[in-house]
């Protein structure tokens, strides 16, 4: 009665919960997946936003679940437990930008990795819009990366929304100059800078 009562995520979370890292991919295969196919028959388009809502709430925490179902949706696959490329792609960058930690960055270029490349399948208003964000994703991980390179980890959530305010662009380029401890004119952290402002940053 009490599993009744329960909500669809609910469900789905205790589905998956118990799971350990090594059994993750064969339990969403055999429990995950065919409990979403069941939902998607009761209730049309539940599926999706279920999943979303599952996967995003992990990665707050950490990506490494996340990338494993990104991995098992690679476009090439058979098989693919997103089988969707631009639900792929859509719940990829939600999941990059919700991820609270500094400490992830290898994971989303493993997340990146599996995306479809542009021009793979229909090519719609929707899927070039999302290709430009994955686009627009790569430049800011590459941003992260020279930050993380002069010690300053940060969220990629965090590089992003500095993207948009050039107030916080510029606190970030004072804070990446005294927390080096060097000027502007050494070379390696120039070069850098030079890069992070060629991706749009501090105008």
């Amino acid at each position: 009665k009490e599993l009744q009562q329960m909500k669809d995520i609910e469900k789905l979370r205790l589905l998956m919960n118990s799971c350990s890292e090594d059994k993750y991919v064969t339990s969403a295969y055999q429990w995950m997946v065919p409990f979403l196919h069941r939902c998607e028959k009761q209730s049309p388009g539940v599926a999706n936003e279920l999943l979303k809502e599952y996967l995003v709430t992990l990665a707050k925490g950490d990506l490494k679940f996340p990338l494993k179902i990104f991995q098992h949706s690679k476009p090439d696959l058979q098989q693919k437990i997103i089988p969707d490329q631009d639900q792929l792609m859509a719940i990829a960058l939600e999941c990059i930008y919700t991820c609270e930690r500094n400490d992830q960055l290898s994971l989303c270029y493993d997340i990146l990795e599996c995306l479809p490349e542009r021009g793979y399948g229909d090519k719609t208003e929707a899927t070039t819009k999302l290709h430009d964000m994955v686009d627009q994703l790569e430049q800011i991980l590459s941003v992260s990366e020279l930050l993380e390179k002069h010690g300053l980890e940060k969220p990629i959530s965090f590089v992003k929304n500095t993207q948009s305010s050039s107030e916080e662009a510029r606190k970030l380029m004072v804070r990446l100059t005294r927390h080096t401890g060097r000027n502007l004119f050494t070379t390696s952290l120039s070069v850098d800078i030079w890069v992070i402002l060629s991706f749009g940053f501090y105008k």
